[in-house]
């Protein structure tokens, strides 16, 4: 079986308990959630799909009423920047996220939004003292992990210097973050998480969470709950309410730890081999990602080697990240991108370098 390294796109292997309940609900239940118990099929979803809700507060440390679903975040980001921006409002964005490359910050120019986007700083992910130069924003919305160097934005400098003069909307993705290391979203001043359900919750997509902060609700309330749940597929619910039952289980604290051990025997292994270049080597606060290239070498040709002869797999290429990656001189090749997991262990990384080593090595021979 393969060594599966591509944490950060979608978690593998799927939970044993998983396979089971999935079963179990195709089986025996096979109906979508209600607002009440038409019948005991229904009843058994509403079950599911509360539990869901009660496991991600408390991994949040939030009150469930605060929990919502939703088909996909780019749905979720438009329908919540509908609600807060207008023609000639501004928001700022990083330069090097996901979501300010997306064809959510197409529309938002469509509607005469204005963009700011800050400079992507390789150690911060969002430099804070870069707000210092921006006034009038309506709304922040930032990735809390970057997908490609892996630095974790120092959200609480960020929400200090963003929200000094204009007080905006906060909204923060935690998709990388969720599951892999711990959120108290309770202590944070973040107005509203959003997150994918297929990464280090370990579901199998379909569905996405969000959170709305209690005092601010009632600024989204065409946010049905039911529409929302009913909308997509109940798998994507059952999955993720076996992962999160998981992860609270084993503990995010110590998933964290030894996720951070991960990644520092994988830097120190990859240090060690010719011709690799560790994209962001010292970012503040690193999480699960870990980014590199190896001279002369295109990311795409390495990682089908690296599946290939080796049995390990990686991301690779851009990771939908294009603003990083011309920020980061590394358009249009891209990177080889680590996201560790769970389920991967020292020996794994290990194997990895020796192979990274093993390619670089006989590419210089030819």
């Amino acid at each position: 079986m393969s060594i599966y390294l591509n944490n950060s796109s979608s978690s593998f292997p799927k939970l044993p308990a998983t396979h089971r309940a999935l079963s179990t609900f195709v089986k025996e239940i096979g109906v979508v959630p209600l607002d009440y118990d038409s019948n005991s099929l229904t009843k058994k979803a509403n079950e599911i799909l509360l539990s869901a809700r009660n496991g991600l507060a408390s991994l949040l440390s939030v009150n469930s009423s605060s929990i919502f679903f939703a088909p996909n975040l780019s749905f979720v980001v438009e329908k919540l920047t509908d609600k807060v921006l207008s023609a000639g409002d501004r928001i700022i964005m990083s330069a090097g996220d996901v979501v300010s490359t997306s064809n959510v910050s197409d529309k938002l120019q469509s509607r005469g939004v204005e963009i700011i986007k800050i400079p992507l700083d390789k150690k911060f992910g969002v430099k804070p003292t870069q707000f210092k130069k921006i006034s009038g924003a309506k709304a922040l919305l930032f990735s809390h992990v970057n997908s490609i160097t892996g630095a974790t934005i120092p959200i609480d400098e960020i929400i200090k210097l963003g929200r000094k003069k204009d007080n905006p909307i906060l909204i923060l993705d935690i998709s990388d973050s969720i599951g892999a290391m711990p959120i108290n979203l309770s202590e944070l001043d973040v107005d509203i998480a959003i997150f994918s359900t297929h990464k280090h919750l370990f579901g199998i997509g379909g569905v996405v969470g969000l959170y709305i902060k209690p005092d601010i609700v009632g600024r989204f309330l065409d946010f049905d709950r039911i529409y929302f749940e009913v909308a997509q597929g109940m798998t994507g619910i059952v999955s993720l309410n076996e992962g999160v039952n998981f992860v609270l289980t084993e503990d995010v604290s110590r998933i964290w730890k030894q996720i951070k051990s991960l990644r520092n025997t994988l830097q120190g292994v990859l240090e060690m081999c010719r011709r690799v270049e560790i994209i962001a080597p010292n970012p503040v606060a690193p999480s699960s990602i870990l980014s590199f290239s190896i001279s002369k070498h295109m990311p795409n040709t390495v990682a089908k080697m690296l599946e290939e002869q080796f049995g390990l797999i990686v991301g690779h290429g851009m990771c939908r990240n294009l603003g990083a990656c011309k920020a980061l001189g590394i358009y249009p090749e891209g990177v080889l991108r680590v996201g560790l997991g769970f389920f991967n262990t020292i020996s794994d990384v290990e194997y990895l370098g020796t192979s990274v080593d093993r390619i670089a090595t006989e590419g210089k021979k030819r």
